[in-house]
């Protein structure tokens, strides 16, 4: 047989099996991110249109059999070399330097969109040899589309709808880019009681002191790297904000503070602040630490040097690795988000930070001197999974919501809010990790409690498959009769934090943008007479 016939039977089976998987891999992407595109139709039309360039050119061309000549294959290996390098360079920037969040978040998708295309692109310069240059710069043309469409898209994307009904005030605490930062990730915020720092400090404040906290990550939106400590201070009801405070930095080394849960103690007037620590030279091991920050009567927060932190880690295993975030088994991970401390009961007084290692979910806690690592204690598990929060109900019971041990990059189809209880302070659970109704995107959620008609929120991404649309679930009663579903904002959202201050208003920092969930952290005050 012709060895330009074997090439062109090799190269149209080639480029079929990767139209088919391009094509396999954008259905994917548009149903796994349908709540990220401001206009889903017309992106599904885009799309569509793209991919007929090749079946219906591609057609015209085999009918019209053109004469090939040294400069068709020339423009066929020019547009094949801007093909590939495009397609490395999304690859890049997308997946490695930074992530972009709508295709990282879905292994299997993004998998099948790059062989897809490699496979084009092979059959591309198969069909080159077997003389069909013209074949070949079709078949280029269409990957070339499918990558600057995205392209495009990821840049051309707006802000989606906020609720507005139930949102009184908008502002953007943290924006990517301040500072020197690259991205601010993995919010944490809470109400300093105004009332406990008059009394203990003899200060004179109005209002309660919000601190919002978050990683600053200098580098890229990766969860190792080059990490510091930030924070903001509001003493308006986050109105306004103060200065970029960088609480805690590695200055001489590539190094990471993070997951920031902090908690007032009332006994006090002092601000417990737990966090890990970990460098690039210990491969990203991470210790844990619980700092005592002095508040002083104005409000304004002293945070001590490291030298004076209490090591309340776990022991180093032999694990010589982590995952993708340095995390081993043996890590004691705090929050994120924030701690309690309890008021009511035999254990009140007592402080608890929600934490997870091994796979499971428990707490950590205190009942004398926080500065003494005898004193932390750990409590049972309180079911599988990891990044956790937890709220003291109005009968002294404890309440935590428990993220899933599911990859976040994984399929994970019809996963749910998952809430475990406990009735000794967090010592033991004797319900763990229930389903409620309220939709899991995998990813980490926050819980709060207003004092008023002991009404629980959860704050979280109210889908199965991304991280998108911020939700409140509210459960009047502590929950007992389900929660109903107050949309927040109907764009990519991440991580979230909820507070509550001393007159029941309720604020949740979150991780919201465009396209990555991570463009910002905003500070959304709800209305809580709507709930």
């Amino acid at each position: 047989m012709d060895k330009r016939k074997v090439g062109r039977i090799i190269g149209d089976t080639v480029v079929g099996v990767g139209y088919i998987l391009l094509l396999i891999g954008l259905i994917m992407f548009l149903v796994m991110q349908a709540l990220v595109f401001s206009n889903l139709a017309l992106m599904a039309t885009i799309f569509v249109l793209a991919m007929l360039v090749l079946p219906v050119l591609g057609l015209v061309v085999t009918y019209k059999k053109p004469q090939e000549n040294r400069i068709k294959k020339w423009i066929a290996l020019g547009s094949l070399l801007i093909a590939i390098i495009t397609l490395i360079c999304a690859v890049y920037n997308g997946l490695i330097a930074n992530f972009v969040q709508p295709f990282i978040l879905n292994t299997s998708t993004v998998i099948i969109l790059i062989a897809g295309s490699a496979l084009l692109l092979i059959g591309s310069l198969v069909e080159i040899f077997a003389d069909r240059a013209m074949m070949s710069t079709i078949t280029t043309m269409t990957v070339i589309l499918m990558l600057f469409t995205c392209i495009i898209w990821v840049n051309a994307e707006g802000y989606k709808p906020f609720n507005n009904d139930i949102i009184l005030e908008k502002v953007k605490v943290f924006e990517n880019g301040e500072g020197g930062y690259s991205t601010f990730r993995i919010p944490s915020i809470i109400a300093i009681d105004h009332r406990v720092i008059n009394e203990k400090k003899g200060g004179s404040l109005e209002n309660d002191i919000l601190l919002a906290t978050a990683e600053g990550r200098k580098d890229s939106s990766h969860d190792t790297g080059s990490i510091d400590m930030v924070g903001k201070i509001s003493k308006d009801g986050g109105k306004t904000w103060g200065e970029l405070i960088k609480i805690y930095a590695y200055e001489d080394e590539v190094g990471k503070f993070g997951n920031p849960t902090p908690v007032l103690d009332r006994e006090t007037g002092n601000l417990i602040f737990p966090y890990m620590t970990a460098t690039k030279a210990t491969k990203f091991d991470y210790s844990t630490f619980v700092a005592v920050c002095t508040i002083g009567a104005d409000g304004n927060i002293t945070f001590p040097p490291t030298s004076e932190h209490v090591d309340i880690s776990f022991a180093k295993g032999a694990e010589e690795n982590g995952g993708f975030d340095g995390v081993r088994s043996y890590t004691l991970m705090v929050g994120p988000g924030k701690s309690i401390q309890l008021t009511q009961g035999e254990h009140k007084g007592r402080i608890v930070i929600p934490a997870s290692g091994g796979g499971h979910s428990f707490v950590m806690y205190c009942d004398g001197d926080p500065t003494k690592k005898e004193n932390w204690k750990q409590g049972e598990y309180a079911g599988v999974g990891n990044e956790c929060e937890v709220v003291e109900l109005s009968n002294g019971e404890l309440c935590m919501v428990v993220r899933d041990n599911t990859g976040c990059t994984d399929n994970h189809f019809e996963q749910y809010q998952r809430l475990s209880y406990s009735n000794d302070g967090g010592e033991t659970w004797y319900r763990q990790t229930e389903n409620t109704s309220l939709k899991s995107a995998i990813c980490m959620s926050s819980l709060a409690k207003l004092a008023k008609d002991d009404t629980v929120i959860i704050s979280y991404p109210n889908s199965f498959y991304t991280r998108v649309n911020l939700t409140l679930g509210v459960g009047k009663n502590d929950a007992k009769d389900g929660f109903v579903e107050h949309f927040l904002y109907r764009g990519p959202a991440g991580y979230s934090c909820i507070t509550v201050d001393s007159n029941d208003n309720v604020y949740v920092l979150a991780e919201i943008g465009k396209v990555d969930y991570n463009e910002e952290l905003i500070l959304l005050r709800v209305d809580s007479t709507k709930f």
